[in-house]
């Protein structure tokens, strides 16, 4: 998955690409990519506050754990998950963001 990289043993950097303005919300793996879709529109910051949301969501983590490193006005993101007191592995983000 070269989409999810281990920085420490319980922080992660998640690789996205991100389509603002969908008909749905979906997380969708294709081969190396993942492909968050959003429903909010590219304006002031809404589909970024929308995708942060839904990562918290999916990982039930707080949301002071889901940090956006890069891409803030760019559809190709960087974001960093942190688990407190933690150890994950990938095989589990995978399985909680695509469920």
């Amino acid at each position: 998955m070269s989409f999810l990289k281990k920085i420490s043993e319980n922080t992660f950097n998640l690789s996205i690409h991100v389509k603002p303005n969908s008909k749905e919300q979906k997380i969708i793996q294709e081969n190396v990519t993942l492909i968050i879709l959003l429903k909010s529109p590219p304006i002031k910051g809404k589909a970024n506050k929308e995708l942060l949301k839904l990562i918290k969501k999916k990982l039930h983590i707080p949301h002071m754990d889901v940090c956006l490193l890069s891409g803030l006005q760019n559809r190709n993101k960087m974001i960093q998950i942190t688990f407190n007191n933690e150890i994950i592995n990938e095989k589990f983000i995978l399985e909680k963001l695509i469920k």
